[in-house]
């Protein structure tokens, strides 16, 4: 599971950007020059280990907690190797009251602005689940169904999702910080609309058949086996169901007004 936008924006801003050591704290983003883009030298470190054999590790942990903000910490990548090479010396408690000092110094001596880390954070939020509702993470497979040759569809699952992000995103309040992605997302909003509403018009929903194919094929390559037809049949159905399951779909024909 990766860090999300939501919580990188919470580590890095309470941060203000620099490393939470206090022998240190320099600022982690570097300008960019002449001839190079900026570039961050800061890192999100894992108080309790992402993996199981790392430091501070805790196999007891889910996985969706060792990559939330309250166990990460902003670190330059000195200091990421120092306090993972020195377990003893940095235990998980005194990471925690690291991270607390650095934010309150930040809060208190860098002249933080709260309300702009608010909305940031909102910000962030809204990508967040905008890209979970989308399918980004499998835009180029799902969206070659419908643009790709062949019979254009998408899968029911992805389809619900479509049809609850439109309202979602329709509901969501703007502050005008940032215009340019407010303006993406409701472009994208229009966008899906007229694709929601233009494919279902002439769209139908229909069932995959591919493992009643399948057992099918299954059932005739085990008619050699020396069992009863019952058996085989059985058989056949078992394995079948612990390699497919029904899969419906919207359909785009040809055949609808």
């Amino acid at each position: 599971m990766a860090i999300s936008v939501k919580t990188q924006k919470m580590l890095w801003g309470r941060a203000a950007g620099r490393c939470s050591h206090p022998e240190c704290r320099i600022d982690l983003y570097e300008d960019e020059t002449e001839t190079d883009d900026p570039t961050l030298v800061g890192e999100n470190c894992h108080m309790v280990a992402e993996s199981n054999d790392g430091p501070r590790a805790d196999p007891t942990i889910p996985m969706e907690r060792r990559n939330s903000y309250n166990n990460l910490i902003l670190l330059c990548r000195n200091h990421h190797k120092v306090i993972d090479a020195q377990v003893g010396e940095y235990t998980l408690e005194r990471l925690r009251k690291i991270k607390a000092d650095h934010e309150q110094w930040v809060r208190e001596q860098l002249g933080f602005d709260a309300e702009k880390q608010r909305e940031d954070e909102y910000y962030a939020e809204v990508v967040d689940k905008w890209a979970e509702m989308a399918g980004l993470a499998t835009w180029t497979a799902w969206t070659s169904w419908v643009l790709g040759g062949g019979q254009p569809s998408i899968e029911a699952s992805m389809d619900e999702k479509l049809q609850q992000l439109r309202p979602w995103l329709l509901t969501r309040i703007w502050s005008g910080r940032y215009p340019e992605l407010e303006d993406a997302f409701k472009n994208f909003l229009h966008v899906a609309n007229d694709f929601y509403n233009c494919f279902h018009k002439h769209a139908e929903k229909r069932t995959d058949d591919f493992g009643d194919l399948m057992r099918k094929a299954l059932s005739l390559s085990a008619s050699a086996l020396p069992m009863k037809p019952r058996d085989r049949e059985a058989n056949a159905s078992a394995l079948l169901s612990g390699l497919f399951t029904p899969n419906a779909s919207w359909v785009l024909t040809r055949n609808r007004p």
